[in-house]
């Protein structure tokens, strides 16, 4: 069960990565860097969070 719980992690991962960079592709063509670092540290921040309240309740 665990062996294909992680294939569908690593699935998932897979097609993220090239969506993001497209989606981060197109933002930065049309807005500019400034948001797409905006929005990449946005995402960080709230990655922080989560793990850290994941992590809090173990």
């Amino acid at each position: 069960m665990f062996r294909s719980s992680r294939n569908n992690n690593d699935s998932i991962l897979s097609s993220m990565l090239p969506i993001g960079s497209f989606l981060g592709g197109l933002i930065v063509a049309r807005f500019g860097a400034d948001l797409a670092i905006t929005l990449e540290g946005i995402a960080q921040i709230l990655t922080a969070g989560y793990y850290f309240v994941i992590e809090k309740k173990k």
